[in-house]
């Protein structure tokens, strides 16, 4: 597959492997799929979108009197910001913080104690792409 920048992307057939090369012939990259997830066709994605079936997740932990949030949405690609609703209820949320994405799972400190919460995933313009199920605190 030639790349829009001139490398090339070889997928090695009815094998597990697959590398990369620049204009001149360097190997930029060569990988091999991991066992058992053997493949015979591979190819380079220039943008990948991903938004899974499932909402977000979320927990609450409470400890010394701070309430930490911890919001994941394993595989979604779009999520820039973790907004953090709470409330006396799921009926009666409303935003109390937002923090951008650290990591597979964010850590996000509130300044609130509430019986519920809920973790609402923004894209770069802070559009909501999913809001998890409502969540309570744990020790």
């Amino acid at each position: 597959q030639t790349l829009p920048d001139g490398n090339v992307f070889v997928g090695w057939g009815d094998v597990p492997y697959f590398s990369e090369y620049a204009k001149d012939g360097t190997v930029l990259l060569d990988a091999e799929l991991p066992s058992p997830d053997l493949s015979y066709r591979a190819i380079k994605v220039a943008s990948w979108v991903a938004t899974p079936w499932y909402p977000p997740r979320g927990a609450a932990r409470q400890r010394q009197g701070t309430t930490t949030i911890y919001a994941s949405w394993n595989g979604a690609t779009q999520v820039r910001t973790w907004q953090v609703l709470a409330g006396p209820d799921a009926q009666h949320l409303s935003a109390v913080a937002q923090h951008a994405i650290t990591d597979f799972e964010t850590a996000i400190s509130v300044g609130t104690s509430a019986k519920v919460y809920e973790v609402q995933a923004l894209d770069g313009s802070g559009k909501p792409l999913g809001t998890s199920h409502p969540f309570g605190v744990t020790s």
